[in-house]
């Protein structure tokens, strides 16, 4: 029910790749159910009905039953991942970064970071996402075998520590202004460890992002 009607129609692309499976009662499963969107409701839905047309002539088994809806159902969620993965642009690279690191093809791996952070950079705001995103690509970048650990002026792991502090400082004001906000409901303090802290730095840090001053 949640898949919109474009993403329904693509789901039968996915489920006919070779790659996730090779049984055909998946595809089958697919065209019985679907017909019945979008709110599947239909009587014809009852499960010895949809085995009958599934499996024709047997007698239902319902443990056969329920591991096909359980393939399904796992063939369902790889798919809403892809989809995901569609809409998370930087993420998806990030990913391929992983990919390159682990295998040891560095010269791709690191050209991978390179453009990744210039891609950040180039983003005209400086969200929690992107001082989180900064710091895993320094920090992968950096614990790789074959990085180079001797020039300290430029460290990765100087630019990771920063964005460290960035992330944990932005998300901190972040989730306290939520629970100073539930006190004033509650009528119960909640102690915040490091706020005060923050709050001093707070100049210092709307340098780097204007929404410390917000918050």
């Amino acid at each position: 029910k949640s898949l919109r009607k474009v993403e329904l129609k693509r789901l039968n692309k996915f489920l006919r790749s070779p790659y996730y499976h090779n049984n055909p009662h998946l595809n089958n499963l697919y065209h019985t159910v679907r017909i019945y969107a979008p709110d599947y409701q239909s009587p014809k839905l009852q499960r010895e009905l949809v085995y009958e047309k599934l499996f024709p002539g047997e007698e239902i088994d319902l443990n056969k039953f329920r591991k096909l809806l359980t393939a399904f159902t796992q063939l369902l969620e790889e798919y809403l991942i892809l989809l995901e993965l569609e809409e998370q642009g930087i993420q998806k690279k990030m990913l391929l970064q992983s990919a390159l690191g682990r295998r040891n093809v560095f010269d791709l791996f690191e050209k991978q970071t390179f453009d990744l952070i210039g891609a950040l950079e180039q983003q005209p705001t400086r969200s929690r996402d992107y001082f989180r995103q900064m710091m895993d690509l320094n920090e992968a970048y950096f614990f790789h075998p074959m990085t180079k650990k001797t020039d300290f002026k430029s460290s990765p792991i100087s630019q990771a520590m920063e964005h460290l502090d960035l992330y944990f400082g932005l998300t901190k004001l972040q989730f306290g202004a939520e629970m100073k906000v539930r006190e004033k409901i509650g009528r119960e303090a909640h102690p915040i460890l490091f706020l005060e802290e923050l709050i001093v730095q707070e100049e210092k840090l709307s340098e780097r992002s204007p929404i410390f001053s917000l918050y």
